[in-house]
């Protein structure tokens, strides 16, 4: 059969290549896009991928830590009831089945377990006795919750059931509590927990203290208060201690690491204009001259990397008055004889910026920090 082809068809086929072609290559460019968008995933958790960050700047880590560290979390799980805070929050959120609790909680208890850590410390939790105890006992863990004075308003989530606190955790083959204080500061509705703890393997003594201070930026002289009452009353505790044990904070500060709450953290005994320290009992001679250092700023001067460098973050959320919120507010604090070997960096953000947190794969506002700590002596 002899083929006969028009000037006109084959102008008219070559133009629709073309436009095939173009369309194609759209495509290519629209999914790259999407895919630099889009927050890696780690296979293996199912939440956002991060990265381990050790001393030696090698990218690798095994799940369990080695056998002279212990692996401490620090993470603001958002309180159920603040899911329900009105169109002010969260307003961005593409999936708001992640704001259900029935979903969520499972992803948070992943959230958790899949870092193995050793010692837990827990902001915003509403779901205690109901969820977080229960579930972390069966995995091994031993706990202490310190609820708010003031429970949840009732506006906010038809019949709160569940106050909202601070809670530690710690697994009960590896540690023993001596100790445990419970702190409400004064005049105020935050808290905190200050646990003397007994590492089994070695007798290692030291305390680990987490805390949730006073929110908005109109309240950092509140918070430098509460932050000088936790280390007073860590010194308290301590005060008949021969030497002073070691010491890991864990919080929620709700301030930056160049306000004065973390300057005063970093160096108790400063005298410092930015605060006035005589307003307080002497904690100095208590902490016997003792400084600390967070895990993240340590990470930052002892290896070089460009993981989240440019823009680091522990809490990303959309609020309309606000606009995006993308801020460090959350640390581990260690004392000195202590050696930060590995630090778990939050994950790259992808499109959170465009929408904040939380989504299913990352199911709070907040990120969890994770750090590897050795004691030396």
């Amino acid at each position: 059969m002899e083929l006969i082809f028009n000037e006109d068809i084959v102008k008219f086929l070559a133009f629709t290549f073309i436009l095939m072609m173009a369309a194609l290559g759209l495509s290519l460019i629209a999914l790259t896009i999407v895919s630099e968008l889009e927050n890696p995933k780690d296979t293996k958790t199912g939440l956002a991928k991060r990265e381990w960050i050790l001393r030696d700047d090698k990218r690798q880590r095994s799940e369990l830590p080695p056998d002279k560290s212990v692996r401490f979390m620090q993470y603001n799980t958002l309180a159920d009831y603040l899911c329900y805070g009105g169109p002010d929050n969260f307003s961005k959120i593409q999936d708001v089945t992640i704001f259900d609790w029935d979903v969520r909680k499972g992803i948070l208890l992943n959230s958790i377990v899949s870092y193995n850590p050793d010692i837990i410390g827990l902001e915003e939790v509403d779901h205690y006795h109901d969820f977080f105890r229960p579930q972390l006992y069966n995995r091994g863990y031993d706990g202490l919750f310190c609820p708010k004075p003031k429970s949840a308003p009732v506006d906010i989530k038809p019949s709160p059931t569940h106050g909202d606190g601070v809670a530690l955790f710690w697994k009960r083959d590896t540690f023993e509590l001596i100790t445990r204080k419970f702190v409400i500061y004064t005049g105020q509705n935050q808290v905190a927990i200050i646990a003397k703890m007994l590492r089994k393997s070695d007798a290692r003594v030291f305390y680990v203290a987490v805390t949730h201070l006073k929110a908005k930026k109109e309240n950092s002289a509140i918070r430098l208060a509460e932050a000088m009452e936790l280390l007073d009353q860590i010194a308290t505790s301590a005060q008949n201690e021969e030497k002073m044990p070691p010491v890991v904070l864990l919080g929620d500060l709700n301030d930056g690491p160049s306000n004065a709450i973390c300057d005063f953290i970093r160096n108790p005994t400063n005298k410092s204009s930015l605060f006035d320290i005589s307003k307080y009992r002497d904690i100095t001679k208590g902490l016997n001259g003792i400084t600390f250092q967070s895990a993240q700023e340590a990470c930052e001067r002892v290896v070089s990397y460009t993981i989240s460098k440019s823009n680091p973050y522990t809490t990303l959320k959309y609020r309309e008055k606000e606009g995006m919120i993308r801020h460090v507010i959350d640390y581990i604090w260690y004392s000195d004889r202590i050696r930060l070997d590995a630090f778990l960096y939050p994950p790259e953000c992808g499109d959170w910026t465009k929408f904040g947190l939380p989504d299913k794969l990352w199911p709070s506002d907040h990120i969890s920090l994770v750090a590897d700590l050795v004691f030396l002596d």
